[in-house]
């Protein structure tokens, strides 16, 4: 066991010192570009994975009938026709979307004094 740890750990030592001599070359911004680089990259892999792909997939489904059996889903391409049939067939659509927007435009709103009042309270000058 121990000689397959010392094995393990000279591994990555080797890599850490071909790492380090190659690092070593480079200007002092480059490395602080590297570190920033190493340091986002997972917060933009999780961005990727969890939000802009299931963002994009919706999207895309938005255009297709979808059916699912029991084999799986399957999609057809339809174009428009599924906003068309929302807007025009669907009148409570319609009803349900002037309503939506009426309570997100109060809240935008209500949230944007909120968070003024409080930047000019945080930023006062407290004695």
């Amino acid at each position: 066991m121990k000689k397959v740890l010392d094995k393990i750990c000279g591994f990555f030592a080797s890599i850490s010192n071909a790492f380090n001599a190659k690092v070593g070359k480079l200007s002092n911004r480059t490395r602080e570009v590297l570190a920033g680089v190493i340091f986002i990259f997972p917060w933009i892999l999780g961005f990727a994975i969890f939000g802009a792909y299931p963002i994009i997939y919706s999207f895309y489904l938005s255009f297709c009938k979808v059916d699912m059996p029991a084999t799986g889903i399957t999609t057809t391409i339809i174009g428009f026709k599924n906003y068309q049939e929302a807007l025009t067939t669907n009148a409570d659509m319609i009803t349900a979307l002037m309503e939506f927007l009426k309570e997100s435009l109060f809240m935008v709103f209500i949230i944007n004094v909120f968070a003024i009042l409080f930047a000019v309270i945080l930023n006062s000058q407290i004695k």
